[in-house]
């Protein structure tokens, strides 16, 4: 009975996003006359708002015009009207009542508020359609059992602006329902008090849901976070599931003494034959795998290689630029108006005028009100699909610059990349160290995930820091003692220290995103020691 009804609502979800599949394969072979819809639509609506007003935009503006009134934009130029929205409830950025605010950053930035109204839900919606009508008809087994969506914990303080965190809240009233009768994890996971008790709550939820066919989350880090952790509290896990235990500051608690006697059973080494004999029917891992993402996503595959690895394509709290479709990654052309920033150039054009090869950084104009917002990341038109650009994923935009040196994202994967195949150790980030004190020169740390050798630290060190100095700037910084030599620091703590820095930035936590380059004000090497000796105790 409980497997018919799953399928009747997985088949009804299909139904339902196949109308939205439709309009996205005509959008493909149509995309001037779908953006410059888009662009007329936002015009309208930003006009008569307080910013719009503020900007000089009427309805009957160019698209050179708009441009010429807005500036590319960051979310500090729209952080005062954000707030304003937030207080006034609608007509500052948009004209519609935003219900909530999603949150958003990377481990080098603090909480950033996204207004959603129902209009960018629905542009969320146009995106989410075609993915998952197509996964529907690829993966069969897609269309039976439990799907986990991933959303970020949020403390306390900040329930009452964030709303319902579901990953598909982009979706449909019908829609949503549908999904809440297929999803592993209910809405009120998102107000536990703790983030130790939301981890625990996400691991019962999973480890009951034997029939789990589909596991989404934004980065591969998070999904590796989630396995481990049910490697080390299987036990309380076992209880909960058992009934002997129940679980603190929740409103449910997940039954299922087959999965119990499972984890009981489990001497707790992560491996491909435990995972499937506790989730045989997983069918599809949706996750980031580009750039940062590809050595965690690998080890993903490496654990699941039964299962069917999916890049998510580039989406985020302030809108979705691409999506996976057809093999590819194509524009969300039906979702948001966007421009892109040539990187050579610094020419910006919109999306039908865009040619393959060129290295671009995207601007989306949506209905959240945020207009010309130019996104951190930077994008290769790899090709057309039909008419509409199809895209790879190189990374962040962003740069660190201590004393001259001129780092970038670039730089440092290649630094980071020289040592995926190294069995010992997983590199993370590259971080530009700042203590701050003239007495301390600026040093940069290559942080990598494994069991600690300083030994064999210091020779990956010497050995990375002569491939840095090809680097004309690092180097030159070097020569002029401006910069003391690289450092190498390996420990099985790093995705914590990762973890930890969002922390202090006031990050969202539970949505960590690989970073390739993080920038350090202060003395790292006390944080690094305190993590060191939790390794060792562990």
């Amino acid at each position: 009975m409980r497997h018919s009804l799953s399928r009747i609502a997985h088949r009804l979800h299909f139904h339902l996003s196949r109308p939205g599949q439709k309009k996205f394969d005509r959008a493909l072979r149509q995309v001037r006359e779908t953006q410059e819809w888009i662009f007329r639509s936002q015009l309208r609506r930003s006009a008569a708002t307080e910013a719009g007003h503020a900007l000089g935009l009427r309805e009957d503006m160019s698209l050179e015009a708009f441009q010429e009134a807005v500036p590319l934009t960051d979310y500090e130029y729209w952080r005062g009207a954000v707030e304003r929205q937030w207080q006034q409830g609608h007509n500052v950025l948009t004209g519609e009542v935003c219900g909530r605010y999603q949150p958003s950053g990377s481990s080098e930035e603090a909480v950033k508020w996204i207004p959603y109204g129902p209009t960018v839900l629905h542009q969320i919606e146009a995106a989410v359609d075609p993915w998952l009508s197509e996964l529907y008809n690829q993966e069969p087994r897609l269309r039976v059992g439990k799907h986990f969506w991933s959303f970020p914990w949020v403390p306390a303080d900040y329930a009452g602006r964030v709303g319902n965190l579901h990953e598909h809240v982009g979706l449909s009233l019908a829609k949503r329902r549908v999904l809440a009768a297929t999803s592993v994890v209910p809405p009120w996971m998102v107000y536990t008090s703790r983030y130790d008790a939301f981890i625990l709550a996400n691991l019962c939820q999973l480890a009951a849901a034997r029939d789990l066919s589909f596991l989404s989350v934004w980065s591969p880090v998070f999904a590796l976070d989630l396995l481990e952790a049910l490697s080390q509290r299987r036990d309380e896990v076992a209880a909960v599931l058992n009934g002997t235990e129940t679980l603190v500051d929740t409103a449910g608690h997940p039954l299922n003494a087959q999965a119990a006697a499972l984890l009981q059973e489990w001497d707790g080494h992560l491996s491909p034959e435990f995972l499937r004999e506790l989730w045989p029917s997983l069918g599809v891992v949706s996750a980031s795998d580009g750039a940062a993402a590809a050595p965690w996503a690998d080890a993903v595959r490496a654990l699941l290689p039964a299962v069917r690895f999916q890049g998510k394509g580039l989406w985020g709290p302030e809108g979705v630029v691409t999506l996976p479709y057809r093999g590819s990654y194509p524009l969300a052309v039906r979702s948001h108006f966007y421009e892109f920033v040539d990187l050579d150039s610094e020419a910006v054009v919109p999306a039908w005028q865009l040619e393959q090869g060129q290295e671009v950084r995207p601007v989306l104009t949506t209905a959240s009100g945020l207009l010309r917002y130019a996104l951190p990341d930077r994008l290769l038109v790899s090709g057309f699909m039909q008419e509409c650009p199809t895209f790879t994923y190189l990374g962040r935009a962003g740069s660190v610059d201590i004393v001259g040196e001129r780092l970038n994202p670039t730089v440092a994967e290649t630094l980071l990349s020289s040592l995926h195949n190294m069995p010992a150790r997983k590199p993370l980030t590259l971080i530009g160290v700042d203590a701050g004190r003239p007495a301390k020169r600026p040093f940069y740390l290559v942080l990598c995930e494994g069991s600690e050798n300083a030994a064999s630290d210091q020779q990956l060190a010497a050995r990375l820091e002569i491939q840095l100095r090809e680097h004309f700037h690092y180097d030159l910084a070097r020569d002029l003692g401006h910069l003391a030599p690289l450092q190498c620091f390996t420990t099985r703590q790093a995705r914590a220290i990762i973890r930890y820095f969002g922390e202090r930035k006031n990050r969202i936590v539970g949505d960590t995103r690989p970073e390739p380059l993080i920038h350090w004000e202060g003395d790292l090497h006390p944080l690094l020691e305190a993590f060191l000796a939790q390794d060792a105790a562990a």
